[in-house]
């Protein structure tokens, strides 16, 4: 779950004031698609705190289009002096993930401060927010979001709205999602596995969510045959430029999964990526030799230097959680494989 504050437009019609007034402050679900105004696009349609997260909505999110649903706020004012700002600060009943179209910018953050800047002595201001689509277990409260702005130390409007997030039919926990998975295994070689138990459960797709197909005998130290691996990102981590700094590497455009031809491919161009001072990048997944997978505005770049690995230019705000899975086939075991420590060991790797 994901949440965008920023504000969209001001318009204004010029007039001498001396004291800012705040009129009309409506809060809850927005309507973006339809003007009922001349001098905005999109209005809060429905005053309420209660905001029902749904994937009827679409928005942009961290450099990829995403399904959401839209909230905010929005009110007349009079009384601005030019280069006016109110301050402004929300606050979460637990720790999420803030952003915008192009970047995350915080992570497991319960609050946040930013401005609203509003253009000329007189107008009407409209801040539309978005919820992106998630899917939360049922034991979850609805996310509180306490907001508030002020100007010159004195509040002058105050929001909240009670966010509640689908969860899935019958109470099941949600497993997670990918959000990036290659047709690779993590490091270089090939990796020799052994069985660590008498058993192991095989799913009918790399996903803990997958039904169970089978349960297969196995010995302990016995080795074991894969024909595919599938390294999967389910969240992805977050690095963030200490100063001006440039990565390099192959560029996979638009690339949520990379398939093993596709990384081997011939064809795959050179990549070059500019970052300024303080901004941010997802760090999905490391591949060899100190070299990782980055994503910025919906492009993925295998970074031959992994920008993880160098803190005096990145700082790591959060690492990636990934799982790798492998497709058994052979004397009656079939299907996938989850390779963790309850059940499967690496013995070795074979160059």
């Amino acid at each position: 779950m994901r949440l965008l504050l920023i504000p969209l437009l001001a318009i204004s019609a010029p007039s001498p004031a001396t004291a800012l007034k705040i009129s009309n402050f409506r809060a809850g679900l927005a309507c973006t698609n339809t003007d009922v105004r001349e001098d905005t696009r999109g209005w809060i349609c429905h005053v309420t705190e209660e905001i029902l997260v749904t994937d009827q909505g679409r928005c942009r999110y961290n450099g990829e289009d995403r399904l959401c649903t839209w909230a905010g706020f929005e009110f007349d004012y009079r009384g601005a002096k030019p280069g006016i700002e109110l301050e402004c600060t929300t606050e979460q009943s637990r720790p999420t993930t803030f952003g915008n179209p192009a970047e995350e910018f915080a992570r497991d953050s319960k609050r946040q401060e930013f401005t609203l800047p509003l253009e000329g002595s007189e107008g009407h201001f409209f801040n539309p927010q978005y919820f992106t689509f998630g899917i939360r277990p049922p034991s979850d409260e609805p996310l509180l979001s306490e907001g508030s702005c002020s100007f010159e130390g004195k509040e002058v409007f105050r929001y909240r709205f009670r966010t509640h997030f689908p969860s899935l039919p019958g109470g099941g926990d949600p497993a997670p999602k990918a959000v990036f998975s290659t047709d690779l295994w993590p490091g270089e070689g090939t990796p020799v596995l052994v069985a660590k138990g008498d058993s192991l459960g095989l799913k009918a797709a790399p996903s803990t969510s997958s039904k169970d197909i089978s349960r297969v005998r196995t010995k302990p130290g016995e080795r074991l045959s894969f024909v595919e691996t599938r390294y999967v990102t389910t969240e992805g981590g977050l690095l963030r430029a200490r100063e001006a700094s440039v990565l390099e590497g192959r560029r996979f455009a638009g690339s949520g999964t990379i398939s093993r031809d596709g990384y081997y491919a011939s064809n795959v161009p050179a990549g070059r990526i500019s970052l300024n001072p303080s901004q941010t990048l997802e760090y999905l997944q490391d591949r060899a030799e100190g070299s990782c997978f980055v994503r910025i505005e919906g492009v993925v770049l295998e970074a031959s230097d992994c920008p993880a690995n160098d803190p005096d230019r990145f700082e790591l705000l959060r690492e990636p959680i990934v799982e790798w899975w492998v497709r058994l086939d052979s004397h009656g075991a079939k299907g996938w494989l989850k390779v963790d420590d309850s059940s499967v060991r690496e013995l070795e790797r074979e160059f």
